[in-house]
């Protein structure tokens, strides 16, 4: 089994943990604990005991697991892939595309799996509609959430991430306007997202819904998917004459461990080498596009 060490430096580190016990090809290696209240990643360039204490931590460990990228845990990283340690990482939005690309460059220079978690599309629902789709024209992808105090970088990378899923082809052009609610900071986003072929997403991102939701409306040709992540629900429409794997409408997928999946994939790219971190690749593009969109936002919010 490929011993792996997980940062723990958010409170859902805990969902990963979990995933690596039910995971035929991990073992934990151990915790590597970040208190928040220090800015670790700064700090122990400078700090020689807790510099020690993470070489050490290095040395179990054949791959990392990074839940949330912040600009101090981009050091943390950079010396792990100097180590030759493969990473999985979470959303980098905090990072800019030079210390993204850089990450990428020393990965590659290592030889080493460089890889951004995608867990929307392991969703049981993504894949039960997946099958079905066929040279989409349109994307409308909404994710609404109640909590208001969600860190925005999460809830637009969160939406855009099944556009360059299903729409892998790269992007043309994007368009970002923001509506400022809660003390002149964007709480709803709304983006236009052109591809290189042709097709179109609009996304929307608010944190001033009544609940959560987080849906995905696919057009094609005289056809539309509705996929409803929240409620694992696909609906189908302008399907009659087409064959499909099930005679309703409206199929109800039961929910699945989208992690488990992901580490299954990651597990997979380190055991045979077939995975670097790339502009064709959704992670990336997931991430490029949703700076993009921010750098947006923040040039109509405070312009030069």
């Amino acid at each position: 089994m490929i011993k792996v060490g997980l940062i723990d430096n958010e409170s859902d580190s805990g969902v990963y943990a979990d995933a690596i016990n039910r995971s035929r090809d991990f073992s934990l290696s151990g915790l590597y604990h970040l208190p928040p209240a220090e800015s670790t990643g700064e700090n122990i360039q400078t700090d020689i005991s807790r510099l020690k204490e993470y070489r050490e931590f290095l040395n179990i460990s054949e791959a990392l697991i990074f839940p949330r990228i912040t600009s101090e845990v981009h050091n943390l990283i950079i010396l792990a892939l100097k180590h030759s340690k493969h990473i999985l990482a979470g959303n980098p939005l905090n990072l800019d595309f030079e210390s993204v690309d850089h990450l990428f460059k020393l990965s590659e220079e290592a030889n080493v799996i460089f890889k951004v978690i995608q867990t929307v599309q392991y969703h049981s629902a993504m894949q039960a509609a997946l099958e079905y789709i066929r040279n989409p024209v349109l994307l409308e992808i909404r994710n609404e959430s109640a909590d208001s105090l969600e860190p925005l970088i999460d809830s637009i990378h969160k939406c855009v991430q099944p556009a360059v899923f299903i729409n892998q082809t790269g992007m043309k052009k994007v368009q970002a306007v923001s509506i400022p609610l809660n003390n002149g900071l964007p709480d709803v986003i709304n983006a236009r997202i052109e591809f290189n072929n042709g097709c179109v997403a609009n996304v929307t991102s608010s944190r001033y819904a009544k609940s959560d939701r987080f849906i995905c409306r696919v057009h094609q040709a005289n056809q539309h998917i509705d996929i409803d992540f929240a409620t694992c629900q696909v609906s189908f429409t302008g399907f009659e004459d087409s064959k499909l794997n099930h005679s309703s409408s409206l199929i109800n997928v039961s929910g699945n461990q989208p992690m488990d999946d992901e580490l299954s994939g990651f597990a997979e790219n380190i055991l045979t080498n077939t995975f670097h971190l790339n502009q064709s690749q959704s992670g990336y593009q997931a991430y490029y596009i949703s700076r993009k969109i921010l750098e947006k936002i923040c040039y109509e919010l405070y312009p030069a």
